[in-house]
């Protein structure tokens, strides 16, 4: 999936600079890397209630939601996730090489990894230079290309995408190296590199840390500039740690690789578990309907474990299939005899009314993208939640092309019907794309909400 970013000729983004110029060590191996403040994340002064037009449709409003992040209402469904065929993760002439076990489980999935011994390893918490030659030297003469193997058709068979399978390096290095965390950083490095990405360790006061460049912007991680390259600092399974100077490590083989990690989402990860229900109503043209919408607790948890990253990648990805082929049908039935635009406006009114509004500072204490899958899940949701959801169903239901609008403090979709039509639009690549907003309440396409008329605006766009 590739994406498209045009962005305010004043760019809402911008570093605070400190750079540490890098210095020549006794060591040729060790370098002082540049160091640079993080990217903050975006800051969007959004209203604290959803703004509503004049005018409003008599009728039952939808019921009020649960307390903060505590999701309601639900009903659990013990009726098992649909599966596909899985790849066997090791075959027997490969298990044969192998001599020790251990169980994984990745959000919900189930698993034996086989490894051997001699990837058996323990780093004192000042290991020298030396000791850490020793170890990775060590790590490199094992079979590790087995384990590989496995991690390999374990993400095959779930779906993963680059930040999923770096998730999944990671569990399975919890579980050789249970108690010895920079053992894990070493195994982590090895696996991804020999995965073909850019990687670098590097150490402050006796701790290891993956540096990684990515394809995306990630907020609030602290990143070294090497080789012309921004090199973020990652703890999987964390949050990224702040660090103000380290020693980058380069050890053989492991700068090999050219990926840089991509958070993009072409599809949803396969995970099993316990699915939830969430119901939902909405009140349009005299009628209430009511849906009910399938989720997958476990790919909830996966997505919680996503960096803050660039908007575009909640825009380009796709709800799971479960939850899409329960919610398309039934907003499908809806929009089957309308116009386009008495469709798009279906669905405005759906994302405007179903779900209640709450800026990301008041339910989780800090501003977040979340996915659609996510919006569907949580009790309340903003402006940019709602345009992620509502460009989805504009696209699936309808085939209409859509483009995220960033105006200061609010974020509307643009939709391109296949004929004119009237209402306030942007003009982007020569085609006219309408603002629906599906956060200003009652607003139909075309509408725009009075505090961002005039605004300058940026476009995200999701090919």
């Amino acid at each position: 999936m590739k994406t498209t970013v045009l962005k305010w000729t004043m760019s809402l983004l911008f570093v605070g600079m400190s750079s540490l110029m890098g210095q020549q060590q006794l060591k040729a191996q060790w370098m002082q890397a540049e160091e640079e403040l993080p990217f903050p994340p975006p800051t969007m002064p959004k209203p604290l209630l959803a703004p509503a037009t004049e005018e409003t449709e008599p009728g039952p409003l939808p019921p009020a939601l649960a307390p903060k992040v505590v999701p309601a209402p639900y009903r659990l469904d013990n009726s098992p996730p649909a599966t596909s065929p899985a790849i066997p993760l090791i075959y027997p002439h490969e298990r044969a090489q192998l001599d020790r076990q251990t169980a994984c489980s990745f959000f919900g999935q189930h698993f034996s990894l086989y490894y051997h011994t001699r990837m058996s390893m323990s780093l004192p918490y000042r290991a020298s230079e030396a000791e850490i030659s020793q170890l990775w030297a060590k790590l490199q003469r094992s079979p590790y290309q087995l384990v590989l193997k496995q991690l390999r058709r374990q993400a095959r068979n779930l779906r993963l995408n680059d930040w999923g399978f770096a998730l999944l390096v990671h569990e399975t290095a919890r579980r050789i190296y249970p108690r010895d965390v920079r053992a894990q950083r070493l195994y982590e490095g090895l696996m991804l590199s020999q995965s073909g990405f850019d990687l670098r360790l590097a150490m402050q006061s006796g701790k290891l840390y993956l540096l990684m460049p990515a394809e995306q912007v990630i907020y609030g991680a602290t990143y070294f500039r090497r080789e012309g390259k921004k090199y973020y600092v990652l703890e999987l399974g964390a949050r990224s740690p702040r660090v103000e100077e380290a020693r980058v490590l380069d050890l053989p083989g492991i700068s090999n690789g050219r990926k840089k990690l991509n958070f993009e989402l072409a599809e949803a990860p396969l995970l099993p578990g316990k699915q939830l229900i969430r119901k939902l109503r909405f009140y349009y043209r005299g009628q209430t309907h009511h849906f009910e919408v399938p989720l997958n607790q476990h790919l909830l948890d996966f997505y919680r474990q996503y960096p803050f990253v660039d908007l575009e990648v909640k825009f380009g990805a796709p709800l799971s299939e479960q939850a899409r082929q329960a919610l398309l049908p039934q907003l499908g039935r809806l929009v089957a005899d309308m116009s386009e635009t008495e469709a798009v406006n279906l669905l405005l009114r759906f994302v405007q009314t179903a779900f209640e509004y709450q800026t990301d500072g008041e339910q989780f204490g800090e501003e977040t993208y979340m996915f659609a899958e996510q919006t569907l899940y949580y009790p309340y949701s903003d402006c940019e939640d709602r345009s992620v959801l509502f460009a989805f169903l504009v696209r699936e239901l309808l085939g209409l092309p859509t483009i995220g609008l960033v105006f200061p403090g609010h974020v509307a979709t643009g939709v391109r019907f296949s004929r004119p039509a009237e209402g306030a639009y942007v003009q982007y690549r020569g085609e006219k794309y309408y603002l629906c907003d599906p956060t200003y309440m009652y607003a139909t396409y075309g509408t725009v909400m009075p505090e961002v008329a005039g605004q300058s605006v940026k476009v995200v766009m999701y090919e």
